[in-house]
């Protein structure tokens, strides 16, 4: 009887073996997610792990090649020589498309003159990132024109102190990544591919939900004259650290999908107009993607958001978003 409960055991455990590693095995060809380090040159918090193939099919499904500087890109010219840099979110970096659907990429084929680089990073936001103009033209001193993406929500008065404190302290924070495991164990664990998919699925929706939740409740009490006067200070600073760089901002606005098939933007449209103003009287290019998004939704039945296997209209953009990001830009950026 013994011999036969163990011939089960053995059976079944090798059943279970083979099946887990053939899923990690298909796991691993779905979501093999780039890794981010330390990027101690501060123009941004993050890079990628220089010169690798990533392959992200969680939502879409992206092919990214990472540059041998650690960012999104497969341009024909020396980073170096970039004189457009695109900062942002995971939006901008663009992990859920391949490289050359990008709209950085897409950019580049429009308008070679642009030399446009990539330097997005999933987590960045505008108040993490603008503070970094003395960085990024020290690393980039051919580059003309900074260009920082808004994602969702406008900078909060809080955000827009932080960048302040920075800049008048000089202290640019320098991220750091604790790769320290006391139990190899746990560290395999954490590293199996269908483990590290399915929590990427699980803290992906959470992070939406915090978002809109953000989005839905950033009118509740806002100042305006407030924010504006420390708008001001913070925009002209960043002005005066560009050397007479242009900047860009864009603004990618949440989009909710009705139950009749119209959509509407989710924003704060009092702190956006406001925003926009500020940007107009300091000489900063500001391009709110609502009305271009809008347009293609309601001429050619185009949602910029979402891809078949996870939510239409939600979550990161999609090869028509980037499509369209890139057809504005290519008709802005002089």
């Amino acid at each position: 009887m013994l011999k036969s409960i163990g011939g089960k055991i053995l059976k079944y455990g090798g059943a279970f073996l083979l099946a887990t590693f053939v899923m990690n095995g298909i796991c691993y060809f779905y979501y093999s997610p780039a890794i981010q380090v330390p990027n101690h040159e501060n123009y941004t918090a993050f890079r990628m792990q220089p010169s690798n193939h990533n392959i992200i099919g969680t939502e879409g499904y992206g092919s990214i090649l990472i540059d041998e500087n650690g960012f999104n890109n497969n341009n024909d010219f020396d980073f170096r020589d970039a004189k457009t840099l695109f900062v942002g979110s995971s939006q901008t970096f663009a992990e859920y498309v391949s490289t050359s659907e990008n709209f950085v990429a897409l950019l580049n084929k429009k308008r070679s003159d642009v030399k446009a680089y990539n330097l997005g990073v999933s987590g960045s936001n505008f108040s993490t990132s603008f503070y970094r103009i003395s960085p990024l033209i020290e690393n980039f001193p051919n580059a003309t024109t900074l260009v920082f993406e808004i994602r969702a929500n406008m900078p909060s008065l809080e955000e827009l102190n932080e960048i302040d404190k920075v800049f008048k302290t000089e202290n640019v924070p320098e991220e750091d990544i604790d790769l320290k495991m006391e139990n190899p164990i746990t560290l395999l664990g954490r590293s199996m591919p269908l483990r590290r998919m399915l929590l990427k699925q699980y803290n992906d929706r959470k992070k939406e939900d915090t978002k809109q939740s953000q989005t839905d409740n950033n009118a509740s009490s806002f100042d305006a004259e407030t924010y504006r006067t420390k708008l001001n200070e913070v925009l002209v600073e960043g002005a005066l650290r560009s050397e007479g760089r242009k900047i860009a901002i864009f603004f990618l606005p949440y989009f909710e999908l009705q139950k009749d098939g119209t959509i509407s933007a989710s924003m704060s449209r009092e702190k956006e107009e406001l925003f926009r103003q500020v940007c107009e009287e300091h000489n900063i290019l500001y391009i709110n993607m609502e009305e271009p998004f809008m347009e293609a939704y309601h001429t050619r039945h185009i949602l910029p958001y979402g891809f078949r296997n996870s939510l239409i209209g939600k979550g990161h953009l999609n090869p028509e978003g980037y499509a369209i990001l890139a057809e504005e830009f290519a008709s802005k950026i002089k």
